[in-house]
């Protein structure tokens, strides 16, 4: 059985966050990985792409160099957003930007910027939370 967009995305996100955690190394990711960024665009909310496009291969990066601790705080950003038109009616927005967004941006040291990146990638989670064609 073949394992849908969606399925290959969440499972790469979450397996790849626990396994650093638990102190594996970013070569037993890596590749899973890879395989959720070529299903990036079978995503059919195209603010849920943009924000993976993003922040999928900035996990990547920042495993292969080393630093775990924001990979998987990058990977932890990501693990709940809606991928499916059915999960972005389950959503929580408002959960994301009082829970999820503050813990994510408290990875950054007092000397580290957010990158414009993230900045970016902020609209397209608001636009998710909006109804269908955007506008409140």
């Amino acid at each position: 059985m073949t394992e849908t967009f969606d399925e290959v995305i969440r499972s790469a996100v979450i397996s790849s966050r626990n396994l650093l955690r638990g102190g594996r190394s970013p070569g037993d990711v890596i590749p899973l990985l890879a395989g959720a960024v070529g299903r990036i665009d079978d995503v059919p909310i195209l603010s849920i792409q943009i924000v993976l496009k993003t922040w999928l291969p900035e996990a990547i990066r920042v495993a292969e160099s080393g630093n775990i601790d924001r990979a998987v705080a990058v990977l932890n950003f990501l693990h709940n957003l809606p991928l499916t038109p059915e999960q972005r009616e389950r959503w929580n927005l408002d959960y994301f930007l009082a829970i999820e967004l503050p813990t994510f941006l408290d990875t950054f040291g007092l000397n580290e910027v957010p990158t414009l990146s993230l900045l970016k990638t902020l609209d397209a989670i608001v636009a998710v939370g909006l109804p269908e064609g955007g506008g409140a």
